[in-house]
């Protein structure tokens, strides 16, 4: 089991806590079916499963959250909002692709490797695949990756100055 389903299996499960807390057994039995987190449910359920009922539960605590800024009612859920920030930021290291759930950080430190790998490779004579390659690497980098990996990335390339000019020409 992946470090993503470990983390997203528990919160479903502190999330039922909440649910079971704070509502009736009939609304507590309703939501949990609306949101298909009843046991039956979740048996044999794949990433992009839990990935789907995660940003269900989320939805549904910003719901919660909002009414709860408009009134206080007696069904409210109790630390909805700090568990709610937590969900997004779980959920903001992750996506799915290609039917799969990616950690975005994960994702960003496999196209520094694979840039370097290419420039070792190519050894200074770039085709213009090899820069499409490197520059697609750059975007993800760029969009996901840390602070650190951004560095390391434009290190790697800045070897060869041609490289970053073909790349990145307004860099």
């Amino acid at each position: 089991m992946t470090n993503f389903s470990t983390e997203v299996l528990k919160a479903i499960s502190d999330y039922k806590f909440i649910l079971r807390k704070t509502l009736s057994l009939p609304q507590c039995t309703t939501k949990m079916r609306e949101l298909g987190i009843k046991r039956k449910n979740m048996m044999g359920i794949d990433e992009p499963g839990l990935y789907k009922i995660g940003l269900k539960i989320i939805r549904e605590l910003k719901k919660q959250v909002d009414i709860d800024k408009s009134k206080k009612s007696s069904n409210s859920y109790q630390g909805a909002k700090e568990f709610l920030q937590y969900l997004e930021e779980l959920f903001s290291h992750y996506h799915v692709e290609k039917g799969k759930v990616v950690h975005l950080r994960q994702k960003s430190s496999c196209a520094i490797l694979e840039t370097i790998q290419l420039i070792s490779i190519s050894k200074g004579e770039f085709t213009s695949g090899v820069i499409q390659k490197i520059k697609h690497h750059g975007d993800i980098v760029t969009a996901h990756g840390s602070e650190e990996q951004k560095k390391m990335f434009f290190d790697a390339i800045s070897v060869d100055q041609d490289l970053v000019v073909n790349c990145f020409p307004q860099s």
